[in-house]
């Protein structure tokens, strides 16, 4: 558990029986539950892919590779759950930069990124089709990793929501990945296979984030639909 100031004005994790969350009207507490289903197909590969990762830190990265990684950690914050500016550690850096890269079959870096960003991307449009039923996803292929081989788009997808919620944290689930390419860029329209059914008058939120060649990671655009 989390927590910030006496008043625990910003709280992130859990604690006994209690899961602090937020959403657009500010911080609250809800009874934790047990996910349905916690070793998916999906849940396994990620925990596959941090295993690995750390064994790589330590058995395959050379030291010049790991305090890249150090360098690049030290130079690029990122934030935390409940919105403050961190330093994370350069093998937590390595690992977060790669794990979206196994998730989609790519190679991960092991070269630390000398670029000191996490990289962006055009923000995307989406439309939610219960009708084929499709995710419609558009892009803009002028984008610097979309003209750059082994750099991709990474879109997860959330299960139907009430067309009355307007914020969904997760669990999110891996829908595609689009590939970039110095020779023939990804078309601007794009269309993705659900990973949940959905039907008219649902919510669909999706989270998108880009992952350079150089293993920068994007930061996440939150979008959603009403189908």
């Amino acid at each position: 558990m989390k927590f910030k100031s006496a008043l625990m004005t910003q709280a992130s994790g859990s604690t006994g029986g209690l899961v602090a969350s937020h959403n657009r009207g500010g911080m609250y507490f809800r009874a934790r539950s047990i996910p349905v289903n916690p070793g998916s197909a999906q849940q396994q590969t990620v925990r596959s892919a941090m295993t690995n990762l750390v064994t790589a830190w330590s058995q395959t990265l050379t030291t010049a590779q790991r305090a890249a990684w150090e360098v690049y950690a030290t130079n690029v914050p990122v934030v935390n759950a409940v919105g403050d500016t961190i330093q994370l550690s350069g093998i937590n850096m390595y690992c977060r930069s790669n794990v979206s890269r196994i998730q989609v079959g790519v190679n991960p870096v092991n070269d630390g990124p000398t670029t000191f960003d996490t990289g962006s991307f055009t923000p995307v449009l989406f439309t939610a089709d219960p009708v084929t039923p499709q995710y419609q996803v558009t892009i803009d292929n002028s984008d610097a990793w979309a003209n750059e081989d082994d750099a991709f788009m990474l879109v997860y997808g959330s299960r139907p929501q009430g067309v009355g919620i307007n914020y969904f944290k997760g669990p999110y689930r891996k829908v595609d990945g689009f590939s970039g390419s110095a020779a023939s860029p990804p078309v601007n329209a794009q269309t993705c296979v659900p990973s949940f059914t959905f039907t008219t008058g649902q919510k669909i939120f999706l989270q998108v984030r880009v992952s350079r060649a150089d293993g920068r990671l994007s930061g996440i655009q939150r979008i959603s639909d009403e189908s």
